[in-house]
Formats: structure tokens, sequence, C-alpha cells
């Protein structure tokens, strides 16, 4: 199941049945990876390392290669491939066998993401992408500076409505980790501030210019 027919790759061009296992999948690989790292779980530890390799590979590029973003099918359902993504790769970033210092392959993938994704997530994909950043700093697996730095490095130039649709996705995140890391007085003020700084550049001209369209 977990790499002998493919695992998240399998049949990763095709949308619909395909979608739906892929997306389940990365959901069961997320809560394997969650018990073998809870030392209160009766698996804890009890992944072989080539298993847990896997898991951690596949769960660090799922997202960077689905392109379903079908959140609920009249025919199948929650289909929530991005969202199931989202909790696989928090997951990753959070284990312990995952290196600190792969902080950013993790933002490659965000940016990436967030950059060709063209419609506006609707079914919290955006909150639960939010996860991958606020709980690893929360469990001491990401500095809030790393994040900060990256923020100010991410640029979303408006030209057309798809664009818009971008930049509202990633502020939606941003502001998502703000709350959470806010209500529990962990939200440092780097941190605080590059995302107060990203949700304000430039509105006034992005919305000129979706108007005019």
């Amino acid at each position: 199941m977990v790499s002998s027919d493919g695992g998240l790759d399998k049949e990763i061009d095709k949308i619909g049945l395909s979608t739906l296992e892929r997306s389940f999948r990365a959901l069961i690989y997320a809560n394997l990876l969650s018990a073998d790292a809870n030392q209160q779980s009766i698996f804890y530890q009890r992944l072989k390392a080539e298993i847990s390799n896997v898991l951690l590979n596949q769960g660090l590029h799922y997202l960077s290669k689905e392109q379903d973003t079908t959140g609920s099918s009249s025919q199948y359902g929650w289909v929530h491939a991005f969202a199931h993504g989202a909790d696989l790769l928090t997951e990753v970033v959070c284990h312990p066998d995952f290196p600190k210092n792969r902080a950013h392959e993790v933002f490659d993938v965000l940016g990436q993401l967030f950059k060709r994704i063209t419609i506006r997530f609707t079914n919290d994909e955006d909150w639960r992408l939010a996860r991958v950043i606020y709980e690893p700093i929360l469990q001491g697996k990401l500095e809030q500076e790393q994040v900060a730095s990256w923020i100010k490095t991410v640029d979303f130039p408006i030209e057309e409505r798809e664009d818009f649709y971008k930049f509202s996705n990633f502020r939606s995140c941003l502001l998502e980790v703000y709350v959470q890391l806010d209500q529990r007085n962990s939200l440092q003020d780097d941190l605080k501030q590059a995302i107060q700084s990203f949700q304000y550049q430039g509105l006034a001209v992005i919305f000129i210019k979706i108007m005019k369209q």
C-alpha cells in the first residue's frame, strides 16, 4: 500500500476516483506518521525505517504534484485532496525524523502550491495548509524567524483575476497562522509584522486592477 503500487504517485494525472484514493491514502499516511511520533501512542516508533522514509518523502512532495482541487463531490462526497495533503505535510514536518534543516523544502512546496492554484479555496483548504506552518512552530520544529523571512520573499503580481485568487488563498493561510499563534500567546513580533505587512501591502492597487476587468 505504501510504495508497491506507486503510493501517492499512483495515477497522479487522473481525477475522480483516482483523486479520492490518493486523498484518503494521504490521510492514512498522516495518521501513521502521527501515531509513530506520539509518545503516548501504543504505535510509537513502530514504523520500520524504510516505511517511515517513504511516508516522509511522499508526504513532502505530494502537494507539489496534486492537481485536483475538488473539495466535495456529488458522487463521492468529500474528496479534499489538498486538505488531506496538508494534514500529511503537517505530520511530515512535525515528525522527529524530519530534519529541521529541510524547512526550506516545505516553504518551496507551499510557495509553488499557492502560485499554481488558480481557484479560490472554499472548503478550508487554506486553513488546513496553515497547519503546516503553525503546528511545527508550536512543536518547536520550525522557527518563526524562518517563516517571517520566507514570507518576505513571496510575491504575487496581480495581472489577472486568477492572480488575486492566488494572493487571497495565501493571505487567508497567513491570517490563520496569525490567529492560531496569537490565541496561544505564541506569536512573535517578527512573524506578526511579516504577516501584517503582507496582508495590507498593495491592496488598493490590487482592487483597482480587479475592478477594471
